[in-house]
């Protein structure tokens, strides 16, 4: 929501990038990223560490010697889109489960509405 990218400073074209709330995505980030062609997070899951840390290191400012941090960042990033989009999935297809009883998650409201991001 307009809102919520309000608060976090975030452009509009930067909204698919920012809005799945990765825990290591930043406004900062998402505009390297954007800089770089990625324009959602599933075009993260197509991306190498390497790759994406030296695309990164080159458009962000300050990169010079930062070389561990962008490897570290790109398979953060990576990792955590695999795993947003698969919760992503299962939430979707309904096959999610809740840990303890194995009832279904969908339909399920909690203080986020039930799905990441808080749409429900």
């Amino acid at each position: 929501p307009l809102r919520d990218r309000l608060k976090a400073n975030v452009r509009q074209e930067l909204v698919p990038l920012y809005e799945p709330r990765l825990k290591a995505m930043t406004p900062h980030l998402a505009g390297a990223l954007f800089s770089a062609g990625y324009r959602q997070v599933d075009d993260l899951l197509a991306a190498k560490p390497s790759t994406l840390s030296g695309q990164l290191a080159q458009h962000m400012r300050g990169a010079t010697g930062r070389g561990a941090y962008f490897r570290a960042i790109a398979r953060t990033l990576i990792e955590e889109a695999r795993e947003v989009l698969a919760l992503q999935h299962e939430l979707d297809s309904g096959e999610a489960t809740e840990a303890d009883g194995g009832a279904p998650l969908e339909g399920r409201r909690g203080s986020r509405g039930g799905r990441r991001g808080g749409r429900g």
